[in-house]
């Protein structure tokens, strides 16, 4: 008896990661944890060959398992181009702290609130951008991952330039720059 109810299981398990592995929507087995390292930064930061903002346009980080383009890390001498050429900043932080203070011409979207939205919503929210504007993700910094989580949920729905501010607001504040409250 004991035997039989082994090999139901084993044959469960394995039928099991097989229909996931074959499931264009399965579940990976393993997480990513790549996306939450520091390392360098995607993107060249050297201000001499970081004005040529078409390398964010055509991000070379198209991941076919993944069917997105994966966001790019950026620093703050790009990110600082960036904000002087009003593309969008994102502020994945919670409301309460962008009332607090956030950097200028950012909007809001609370991580929190965006991930649990079907698609559809998510896609009706950023209806007005196009899926090749550049857009910087950022939030508190220091510790805080939010930015790197949100940027994924939009490159999800087919956005093809995210980058991630990982300095975020903190650092933004540290060097000097405006805020708007």
């Amino acid at each position: 008896m004991k035997k039989q109810i082994l090999i139901i299981i084993g044959i469960c398990v394995v039928v099991s990661l097989a229909a996931n592995f074959i499931s264009p929507k399965g579940i990976p087995l393993f997480i990513d944890e790549s996306r939450y390292e520091e390392g360098t930064p995607n993107v060249n930061n050297n201000t001499s060959q970081s004005n040529n903002l078409g390398n964010l346009v055509a991000n070379p980080n198209y991941d076919k398992k993944l069917g997105f383009v994966k966001p790019q890390n950026i620093g703050f001498e790009l990110t600082r181009q960036l904000h002087d050429k009003n593309v969008l900043f994102i502020d994945g932080r919670k409301k309460e702290e962008f009332i607090l203070g956030h950097i200028p011409g950012s909007i809001n979207l609370p991580y929190e609130e965006f991930y649990v939205m079907p698609e559809a919503d998510k896609k009706s929210l950023l209806s007005k951008y196009k899926p090749d504007d550049i857009m910087v993700v950022y939030c508190g910094g220091g510790e805080c991952e939010v930015s790197i989580d949100l940027a994924y949920e939009i490159a999800k729905i087919g956005f093809n330039s995210t980058n991630i501010y990982r300095g975020g607001y903190k650092e933004w504040v540290e060097k000097g720059n405006p805020v708007s409250k």
